[in-house]
C-alpha cells in the first residue's frame, strides 16, 4: 500500500504520465489512459508494455501530457486544496 506520491505529482507537473502500480494513493489521481497508466503490483511486464506503448505513440503522449498539466496546474492537486480538504474534514468532526 502506498500513499499519494509526491514523485507523482512531480511528474505530473511537468507533463510526464506517469505508470503506476494499483497501490493505493496513486491511483486516486491518476486515470488510466487518460493522465497515465495504472498495471498491477509486481508486473514487470506490464511495466515494460506501457513504457513500450508510450514510446511508439507520441500524439497520445502529448494528449496525456497536457492532461497531466491541467490537472495539476488546475489546483486540482495543489497543496492549498488539500490543505482546505483537511480543514473541511475536522471541521466536520467537530461539528458532530
Amino acid at each position: 500500500r502506498e500513499g499519494l506520491s509526491r514523485a507523482v505529482l512531480e511528474s505530473m507537473g511537468y507533463g510526464v504520465p506517469p505508470i503506476v502500480t494499483d497501490s493505493g494513493g496513486p491511483t486516486e489521481i491518476v486515470d488510466d489512459g487518460k493522465n497515465g497508466f495504472i498495471i498491477p503490483v509486481g508486473d514487470t511486464e506490464a511495466i515494460a508494455n506501457k513504457i513500450l506503448y508510450l514510446y511508439t505513440h507520441p500524439k497520445l503522449v502529448k494528449k496525456m501530457s497536457d492532461e497531466c498539466r491541467r490537472k495539476t496546474v488546475s489546483n486540482e492537486m495543489s497543496v492549498q486544496v488539500a490543505v482546505d480538504r483537511h480543514i473541511d474534514f475536522f471541521g466536520t468532526l467537530l461539528a458532530n
